[in-house]
């Protein structure tokens, strides 16, 4: 079977400027992971972001995307991207509208405590809207099948992620009691404003079913995380939730996500070394 995915011998520009006229400037996003990201601005100001997949995975992933992102649009008061699939040589990609603002992990370190506090406000409330989503109108993998079939893509024989997944997997035996969860709830995909109020979300191509914490996890996953804001989103769930956060089964979900992430930034220095990779152990 023929490639689906792009490589670097791809002339990404001459791809892009199949679909945008007047093109004044493309820029590489050197943080894409899953994708080859580019930026192009028109000569008119008008951008947009061109989403490459690295691997066959990342392809079937984008396809879910594009559906997700159409079926959740109207179910959070938050902005999301309107994706339309291309295909060039037969090969699947992604184009959307940029949208205005910046990513939580960019602003961070700018933000005061109030803003803070405010920011894990709007969070909450986005996580507890998808965790009102019925779940039985829509087949999507639980979170830890889809890690699992991630940590495939690496291919590093030294990790049982059968072992690391169980706490996860025994926790998502009860399909009745699944949430709906973006799956990589990462601050670079959390987008907010000038003023650090969140505006909007990116990325739904983990999108999954699981047990609550699961979003929780992934975001307070990386270093910068894991102190105020940590408590800040513990106090403002439980709040919004009425629920006490079972923080032992919040660990084990950033146990294994710290476990992938990790696994998953060598494969990307070893295979894709033009990605600007972050730092995931704590």
């Amino acid at each position: 079977m023929a490639k689906q995915h792009f490589d670097l011998n791809d002339d990404f520009e001459a791809i892009i400027k199949t679909q945008l006229r007047n093109v004044a400037e493309i820029c590489k996003i050197p943080t894409g992971w899953t994708n080859y990201v580019y930026k192009a601005t028109t000569q008119k100001g008008a951008s947009y972001i061109f989403r490459f997949p690295r691997h066959d995975f990342w392809v079937e992933s984008l396809k879910k995307e594009v559906w997700f992102n159409k079926f959740i649009k109207d179910k959070t008061k938050f902005k999301t991207v309107n994706i339309k699939y291309k295909k060039f040589d037969g090969r699947g990609y992604g184009v959307h509208r940029f949208v205005k603002g910046i990513t939580m992990a960019e602003g961070y370190q700018q933000m005061a405590t109030k803003q803070k506090q405010i920011l894990a406000r709007d969070i909450t409330n986005y996580i507890l809207s998808l965790q009102a989503v019925d779940v039985r109108e829509i087949d999507l993998p639980t979170f830890s099948e889809f890690h699992i079939g991630l940590a495939d893509v690496n291919g590093d024989e030294k990790y049982n992620y059968m072992e690391i997944f169980k706490p996860l997997f025994d926790k998502e035996k009860d399909k009745k009691k699944l949430v709906l969860v973006h799956g990589d709830f990462n601050p670079g995909n959390i987008l907010v404003n000038k003023k650090f109020k969140m505006i909007g979300v990116l990325d739904y191509a983990f999108a999954s079913v699981s047990a609550g914490p699961a979003d929780l996890a992934v975001l307070l996953t990386r270093p910068p995380y894991r102190t105020d804001f940590y408590n800040y989103m513990i106090a403002e769930y439980e709040k919004a939730s009425k629920k006490k956060v079972d923080k032992k089964m919040l660990d084990e979900f950033i146990k294994a996500r710290v476990e992938i992430e990790a696994d998953y930034v060598k494969y990307m220095a070893r295979c894709h070394k033009d990605v600007v990779l972050p730092e995931v152990a704590f």
